[in-house]
């Protein structure tokens, strides 16, 4: 019997003394285990979808969601365009809880979300973006002004700093930990300006353009490096697996005008991911395993990985 290789550079929860044996097959299923989470605008809901787009109901309690997140810990959350707090959900089921509600002051509503490394929680706000610490805490990272902006969407980067759409100005901004905002890119999106935002493990940035019905890709530096996905109708929330495949949820491409969401692998090719006849705005991913790993066939016949308690097995987590 051949000796057993231990695979490393996981980020880990709490394992076991023992191994568990695992033929190249289960290992190559875990690694495609990622799950994805959007928003149903019109019921209020957050749905989950499975790797093969396969989706149940997650959370209610939203009203007209337009963003979500997924944190480290694997907890789901929400954010309304209405007067209403983000909502956490720790399971699957129910309304789940208020997370953060805006004090005095901030835009009550939110749209795309995410975290960053530590844990903080950034949220689109139209004319503001809040920083959210772990415990709900609100802070104004950065504020327009009435009518000074229409921020739909953003992003974080490897380097700490936010990337947001500002959907009135027809522009990208970037804005750093401390609150100090740039243009990062101008006159992008035509008349209807962009309105989704990711950025991939190599650091490019997508950008969704609703008014052109497509996705444009820049470099780290802001550079246009043309169309990276065309043939979508209404592209607004985007967001990245491990394997850096895109998903795009697509508000008006469903059935009966309902919503869609498109997967786009590395070399560009887009496929239907899921849809519903509900419309679909933002999309976000849980990354359940580290891709960079060696492929399945060069472990031979089995493999030794420690194992997690339950079945939580392995996250990756956004590179700081």
């Amino acid at each position: 019997m051949p000796t057993p290789h231990c695979v490393g550079g996981f980020r880990r929860r709490a394992l076991l003394p023992t191994c568990l044996f695992l033929t190249a097959w289960s290992l190559e299923s875990r690694l495609n285990a990622d799950s994805v989470y959007a928003t149903l605008v019109n019921s209020g809901q957050i749905i989950k979808y499975d790797s093969q787009g396969n989706g149940t109901i997650y959370g209610s309690g939203l009203s007209f969601p337009y963003g979500v997140a997924v944190d480290a810990s694997g907890s789901v959350y929400g954010a309304s365009t209405g007067a209403t707090p983000v909502r956490k959900y720790t399971s699957a089921g129910g309304g789940g809880a208020v997370f953060s509600t805006a004090p005095s002051g901030f835009y009550a509503g939110g749209y795309g979300m995410e975290f960053d490394s530590a844990g903080n929680l950034y949220l689109a706000a139209s004319q503001q973006i809040h920083k959210i610490a772990p415990d709900g805490t609100r802070t104004m990272l950065a504020d327009f002004g009435p009518n000074g902006a229409n921020i739909l969407d953003l992003t974080v980067t490897a380097s700490g700093n936010i990337l947001a759409v500002d959907n009135r100005n027809q522009k990208v901004v970037q804005i750093t930990p401390g609150g100090t905002v740039s243009d990062f890119v101008t006159s992008i999106g035509g008349t209807s300006g962009p309105a989704g935002i990711a950025v991939d493990s190599a650091g490019f940035v997508y950008v969704g353009l609703p008014g052109s019905q497509l996705v444009e890709r820049f470099s780290s530096a802001g550079a246009d490096l043309g169309a990276y996905v065309t043939g979508v109708n209404h592209p607004y929330g985007l967001a990245f697996d491990s394997g850096n495949n895109l998903y795009v949820a697509d508000y008006f491409a469903g059935p009966n005008g309902g919503g869609a969401i498109f997967k786009v692998d590395p070399q560009g090719n887009r496929t239907l991911f899921a849809e519903n006849a509900d419309n679909i705005y933002d999309v976000t991913v849980q990354l359940d395993a580290v891709a960079a790993v060696p492929e399945a066939s060069t472990w031979g016949a089995i493999g030794c990985l420690g194992m997690a308690a339950g079945l939580g097995f392995w996250r990756r987590v956004r590179a700081s």
